[in-house]
């Protein structure tokens, strides 16, 4: 090997620039990769990475990569990732000895073969003071207020009034003219409105006959079957259930019981948890798997769970139902909110009368075949949703310490 390597690191998304990073930069070999953001394929984007590792390090050059740092999004342009095929191939990735990710799941990195066969260090970015775990909550919390009391809908439609009065009229579904006073806890059937397009003819003045377009605007209430009114409704002391009780899970609690006033409880795979913190001893635990109509007792339904194969599609047409506190499957309590992965949820074979006209309200901030959002979507509208885009933990303190903690690792790793 050439004793007149130099260490380097690369760098898949951009770092804080920080008096830690400024020291490494003093010492090691700094370069940046991007992925191609656009009209790129997957085998394309490996390409164009593969092609720029094999002209910038050892032995091509004097830089010998040892660390990389994938940020957020990692080798997910890639397809496949970096996988051992990869590294057997390309001999530029077989002096990794650290790979660090800002997010809080590893994926796309043959994480068994690298550290078995090059002692490779591979870790995210550990949560220790929480920072991820309460961001996220405020995300749940939001959805879940958003399903009781319907913040955002009556904020559209102020901005588009501009009175506020009027406005609460409107959302209950006074006439223009109409004075009496609204206190603003009753919601208006959703309406909608459909463009019709009609072909007709018509005769110009050398009377030919000439087809146009007309469209027509028709305003409709769609039948719904939820309630004729929709009431804004207070958390306090409703139930709400949690599906997965880790860092996150036990933070939405938290803020749920002591932030909303709700009566929580918890079910998870492992069973009932014995050591918590003493703040989370008298939430409840709910056995899991239990799902039959003792579900129909719980007004919010949290879900904080990985995906695998016993939590795919966990939520189906079947655990709707059994929400449900009367038999035509109405769910006009349920507020359902999804945080841990799109597929938890079966979208393609869930009726669409359940989501459309029947529940009260579903919070995502993540979806299906993310960063699409497709399915899901379809039978969703501004009333009974509430959508972020996967933007639970992204604040600036989270990105900052996850930073700062992947730049320590390489600092600690390379020496």
């Amino acid at each position: 090997m050439n004793d007149h390597t130099v260490p380097a690191v690369l760098f898949l998304n951009e770092p804080v620039k920080t008096d830690l990073y400024k020291s490494l930069e003093k010492k090691y070999g700094m370069f940046n990769f991007r992925f191609a953001k656009k009209e790129k394929t997957p085998s394309e984007q490996q390409r164009d990475f593969l092609n720029y590792i094999e002209q910038n390090f050892y032995p091509s050059t004097e830089y010998k990569l040892e660390a990389l740092y994938l940020g957020y999004s990692g080798f997910h342009p890639m397809g496949d990732g970096l996988t051992e095929e990869l590294i057997i191939k390309y001999q530029q990735l077989q002096f990794l000895k650290v790979i660090t990710l800002c997010s809080r799941g590893i994926d796309k990195v043959c994480v068994d073969y690298l550290q078995e066969k090059y002692n490779t260090v591979i870790k995210n970015y550990d949560d220790n003071e929480s920072y991820v775990a309460n961001d996220v909550a405020d995300c749940a919390m939001y959805h879940v207020l958003e399903g009781f009391r319907k913040f955002s809908y009556q904020q559209g439609k102020l901005r588009d009034i501009l009175h506020s009065e009027i406005t609460r009229g409107y959302l209950r579904g006074d006439q223009e003219n109409e004075l009496k006073f609204c206190f603003g806890h009753e919601l208006q059937l959703l309406t909608e409105q459909k463009n019709e397009i009609i072909i007709n003819e018509q005769q110009n003045d050398l009377n030919q006959s000439l087809e146009y377009l007309e469209i027509k605007n028709e305003t409709t209430e769609q039948p719904v079957d939820v309630i004729q009114y929709m009431y804004t409704n207070s958390p306090m002391n409703k139930k709400a259930l949690i599906m997965g009780y880790g860092k996150i899970g036990q933070r939405v609690a938290l803020k749920l019981k002591y932030g909303l006033s709700m009566d929580v409880s918890y079910t998870t795979r492992s069973g009932e948890r014995d050591e918590v913190e003493d703040s989370l001893r008298d939430i409840k635990y709910y056995p899991w798997g239990n799902w039959n109509d003792d579900l129909s007792q719980f007004d919010a339904i949290v879900l904080c769970l990985p995906l695998s194969q016993q939590t795919k599609h966990l939520i189906n047409d079947d655990f709707l139902k059994k929400c449900s506190r009367d038999q035509n499957d109405n769910l006009n309590h349920l507020t359902l909110v999804n945080l841990g992965r799109g597929m938890l949820i079966d979208w393609e074979n869930i009726p669409e009368y359940l989501v459309k006209d029947r529940i009260r309200h579903i919070g995502l901030d993540v979806f299906y075949n993310e960063p699409a959002l497709t399915k899901e979507c379809d039978n969703l509208n501004e009333m009974n949703s509430s959508i972020t885009p996967h933007i639970g933990s992204s604040t600036f303190e989270v990105f900052n310490r996850s930073s700062e903690f992947c730049l320590n690792l390489i600092k600690d790793t390379l020496g």
